[in-house]
């Protein structure tokens, strides 16, 4: 811009140059005289021609200048530029580096702050394992005064089983005195009873000759029950012989006994004590039999639980070779009306009978109402098979011996409960003692109450 203004200037110069030099219009110049004023026109015009050039010559310099100049501003301007840009980048790389700075300051404060964590962990920790070791030692001075507390408690177990042991030996010493008072007491009153019993009999059949058929069978009577007492008496003295042995062997201190001794001899006792209450049960029943206050008590029971109760009462009576099983065949939670005391009575009476019979093998007590119609059926089986068939005949009834006592004693019941004890000759694989109850025992109960009120059975 500032070359064309010059260029302008200088053109505007020529052309005033021009104007002053030219004759005005409509003067003339002589010819002659044409050389000499055209000469220093010309002259002056090549001056201002020249002048003209150095000016603009001058004009050219200083626009060449100018351009110089501008262009010199404009790489300076660039240069300027590129310093600004190369500040910005130097400020950028300054703060990516002041940014690289707090990131690496940051990161030293983390460090710093888990160093300081894992100061205050290591020091939990070692705060915890001194807790540890007060509570470790604490434990071992309660398990000193815990082991202290036992030897304690051992010495004083010790003395109290001591106690214990001569209280038992006292105890098995007034059972034994009990049983022999309460055995003796029993055969008086059976002679005494017996010896009345004969004075009746022999008084009635002096006032009655009708009755010489009841006077014959109450002297047989009274010769079986003699028989009967010689028999009990037998079998009652030597379980009291057995318990009396044992008894001074747990009391005399010159007999040293081990625990397992000691406990032998008293299962041992309570086995004969047992028998013993049996045998005392049967003779009160032949009693409530002869003196007609026998009687059941049926009522609503879960047969299953009967026959689970027999079967554990049992067991312990049981010799180690003989296996009790269990068959209940009903369904489940049947219940009928029974006697239960007297029905566990027939089926332990059933249960001792086999075992004293087999050595070894299995009884099988099964319950089921697949006999007589409308019928409970209880059936006691064992290997063992009765080959005396007269005797099988007369399993029942009232002979001497306590066998047969114990299952005339199961007849009655079943007869009281209206059923019927019975051996089953069919069973060909051993023995099978049977019980069959009917399922209506209560109503045909009342039916003979109604029916025959106050009948009793007679006299063992």
């Amino acid at each position: 811009m500032r070359i064309n203004a010059s260029i302008l200037q200088l053109l505007l110069v020529v052309l005033l140059t021009m104007a002053c030099g030219l004759p005005a219009r409509g003067q003339t110049v002589p010819v002659d005289s044409q050389e000499t004023y055209w000469k220093p026109k010309y002259l002056q015009l090549k001056q201002k021609e020249r002048d003209v050039r150095q000016e603009e010559d001058a004009l050219v310099k200083k626009a060449a200048e100018e351009y110089a100049e501008y262009i010199g501003n404009n790489r300076l301007q660039a240069e300027i530029e590129a310093n600004e840009t190369q500040l910005a980048r130097t400020r950028a790389e300054r703060l990516r580096a002041e940014a690289e700075k707090a990131k690496i300051e940051a990161s030293r404060h983390e460090a710093e702050s888990k160093r300081l964590q894992l100061e205050a962990e290591h020091e939990k920790n070692q705060a915890n394992a001194k807790a540890l070791r007060l509570e470790a030692e604490q434990k071992e001075r309660l398990a000193e005064n815990a082991k202290h507390e036992v030897i304690k408690e051992t010495t004083e177990a010790r003395i109290l089983r001591e106690q214990r042991e001569a209280q038992r030996r006292r105890v098995i010493i007034t059972t034994i005195g009990l049983a022999t008072l309460i055995m003796a007491i029993i055969i008086i009153f059976l002679m005494a009873r017996s010896k009345r019993l004969r004075k009746n009999y022999e008084k009635t059949a002096r006032l009655n000759a009708e009755l010489q058929a009841k006077k014959e069978e109450a002297l047989e009577t009274d010769k079986v029950k003699e028989a009967f007492i010689r028999n009990m008496s037998q079998e009652l003295r030597t379980p009291l012989q057995t318990v009396l042995g044992m008894a001074q062997v747990l009391c005399d201190p010159a007999i040293e006994t081990t625990e397992e001794e000691q406990a032998e001899y008293g299962e041992e006792i309570m086995k004969n004590i047992n028998f013993l209450i049996a045998s005392i049960d049967d003779i009160l029943n032949v009693s409530d039999i002869q003196s007609g206050n026998f009687s059941v008590t049926p009522t609503t029971n879960d047969i299953a639980a009967i026959c689970n109760s027999t079967a554990a009462n049992v067991s312990q009576f049981l010799p180690p070779s003989v296996n009790l099983e269990l068959q209940v065949d009903l369904p489940e939670g049947f219940k009928c009306v029974v006697d239960p005391r007297r029905t566990q009575q027939v089926l332990m009476t059933y249960i001792n009978n086999a075992a004293k019979h087999d050595v070894e093998g299995t009884i099988t007590l099964r319950a089921s109402l697949d006999g007589r119609p409308n019928h409970l059926t209880f059936a006691v089986t064992d290997p063992s098979r009765i080959q005396d068939s007269e005797r099988v005949k007369h399993l029942f009834e009232k002979k001497d011996g306590h066998h047969n006592v114990a299952l005339y004693l199961c007849a009655t019941i079943a007869q009281k409960m209206n059923g019927h004890a019975w051996y089953d000759e069919s069973y060909t694989q051993g023995a099978r003692f049977c019980l069959d109850i009917p399922l209506n025992l209560k109503d045909s109960l009342q039916q003979e109450q109604g029916s025959n009120k106050g009948a009793t059975i007679n006299g063992y």
